[in-house]
């Protein structure tokens, strides 16, 4: 797997290979990166209050809206959520849909930090299904991602597709040449923070009928 990153400074088509270190350092630093992810390309932050400022500033107006956070596997959902209160039925899609294009709106826990959370006290979460991500998410409780345009433009298919002024306001570009072609759609996004109620919100990779089979019959 061949991942490099682009001069930003320059036009020229030359990259250079960047290493899980220096990823690492950089979102700990509250840098932002873009990044080749299992859906459409991504904009990477720490989940930080100065990581969501840094966010904010390159989505400008966002209405409150609050950032999918990444996760490197379920076991980092109590960081974020009292799983305790999770129903076989949520159980089971966490596993069967986990890592994959699956981002689950919870209800929060206690006491989150509202740079983390809505004002309505939920919580958005998911676990890429792309390993090298993966490793970079063992690292941190869990990444803000957001998709990498501003808020007045379309998402990105490809990396190719992020605009200039996007890109030069993060500190790394990375570029995974054997996805690119294959990650084009975006998550799926359902809310189970209602008790007893599954609702979809937003219908990417993963159809209603995918869902379906692990949760029955679902709200539109």
């Amino acid at each position: 797997m061949k991942i490099y990153w682009q001069d930003l400074n320059s036009k020229k088509p030359d990259a250079k290979k960047v290493d899980a270190k220096q990823i690492i350092e950089a979102l700990q630093n509250n840098e932002i990166l873009i990044t080749t992810t299992d859906t459409v390309p991504g904009l990477l932050a720490n989940t930080t209050s100065h990581g969501f400022a840094a966010l904010n500033k390159i989505k400008q107006d966002r209405q409150n809206k609050p950032y999918i956070i990444l996760i490197s596997d379920a076991k980092k959902l109590d960081n974020f959520v009292d799983t305790q209160q999770f129903t076989p039925q949520i159980k089971n899609l966490i596993e069967q849909c986990w890592p994959g294009p699956l981002t689950i709106i919870f209800k929060a826990k206690k006491n989150l930090p509202s740079f983390l959370k809505s004002e309505q006290d939920t919580v958005a979460i998911r676990c890429p299904n792309y390993t090298p991500l993966l490793e970079i998410l063992k690292h941190f409780n869990g990444l803000y991602s957001t998709s990498a345009n501003s808020s007045y433009n379309p998402a990105p298919k490809s990396i190719n597709d992020v605009d200039d002024q996007v890109t030069a306001q993060v500190k790394y570009l990375i570029d995974d040449k054997d996805i690119t072609e294959q990650a084009t759609q975006a998550s799926t996004i359902i809310d189970i923070s209602q008790a007893g109620q599954v609702k979809i919100i937003r219908q990417g990779a993963y159809t209603k009928k995918d869902l379906e089979k692990n949760l029955g019959k679902l709200l539109d």
